[in-house]
């Protein structure tokens, strides 16, 4: 197999995702009075992860939703200080509209986040000066409640800074080093924004990124034959399923239900019978979105 250059591997890594469409996000050069467009992408809304307390987690509402409402309600929306920015405000609510908060005004740091974060910078395409970040922190301030507006505030800050420090560790690494791209990217992102929301922001994309290079690294080996490199794959695919897809204990759950599995298989139930309690497991083992999202694996 060929192996991959380390431009593909980065945009492959920057778009590599699910149902996304493109959005255009709009900078305003106010000398000129022109609109100048960039790219970025906008996020079909997703599940946000389970954890064990899932009611502190529970998604109520989005800063899209938030931000519509705080606008309706609100007086404090300065509209000299917006005449001021070189931001249009509606576009940038668009852009995170689609970032979660759980039933305490919690900023939900997933991947739906992350799309988000994207968006508002084009993935890095288009990076501000610090008047201009400032300028755009000020709108998200204006336009949401204050412990809201202060979390996203920050996010995107860090994320910003993030993007800098990305932008030159892309200049340094030489091709073939993709995984040591991977390693520094990763160490970048606990650096600007802490250990905790980087886990669950880059928390699909990581997954996704260390899951193309060990299966091009098993594609490649040559010690192994056609049998050997399916087994290994399937299970890379196991592996890697519940932070691709947002299933929290995956592995721990799907390994109980294949034991579970087993036992009905070995019982000698008629052929029909065996294909209803199998399915019966995986509907009291995994809910409906969660098989939907993997639904393309065949893990049943």
């Amino acid at each position: 197999m060929k192996r991959i250059s380390l431009y593909h591997l980065l945009l492959t890594l920057l778009f590599l995702g699910v149902g996304f469409v493109i959005n255009h996000v709009w900078f305003v050069d106010k000398e000129s009075n022109q609109q100048s467009q960039f790219l970025g992408l906008e996020s079909v809304p997703a599940v946000a992860p389970q954890t064990n307390t899932p009611q502190a987690n529970e998604v109520l509402v989005t800063v899209g939703n938030a931000w519509t409402e705080f606008e309706a309600t609100s007086s404090s929306v300065d509209d000299k200080a917006q005449s001021s920015l070189k931001f249009d405000r509606e576009r940038i609510r668009s852009a995170l509209r689609n970032i979660a908060l759980d039933r305490n005004g919690t900023v939900i740091a997933d991947h739906a986040a992350l799309q988000s974060l994207n968006a508002a910078f084009a993935h890095g395409q288009r990076l501000f000066t610090a008047e201009e970040l400032q300028d755009f922190i000020a709108i998200v301030k204006s336009s949401l409640p204050t412990q809201v507006s202060e979390q996203v505030a920050t996010i995107i800050e860090n994320f910003h800074d993030y993007l800098h420090a990305r932008q030159s560790l892309f200049a340094s690494v030489a091709p073939g080093d993709e995984l040591l791209m991977m390693e520094e990217l990763q160490g970048l992102q606990a650096m600007y924004l802490g250990d905790g929301v980087a886990a669950d922001l880059f928390r699909v994309e990581n997954a996704n990124g260390n899951y193309m290079l060990e299966a091009m690294a098993l594609e490649q080996d040559t010690s192994l034959s056609a049998e050997q490199k399916k087994a290994q794959q399937q299970a890379l695919q196991i592996r890697y399923a519940g932070d691709q897809f947002e299933i929290d204990q995956w592995e721990a759950r799907y390994y109980a239900f294949q034991s579970e599995k087993a036992v009905i298989e070995a019982a000698g139930y008629p052929k029909e019978e065996v294909q209803q309690q199998i399915q019966a497991l995986v509907d009291y083992n995994f809910k409906q979105d969660e098989q939907a999202r993997l639904s393309h694996l065949n893990l049943w």
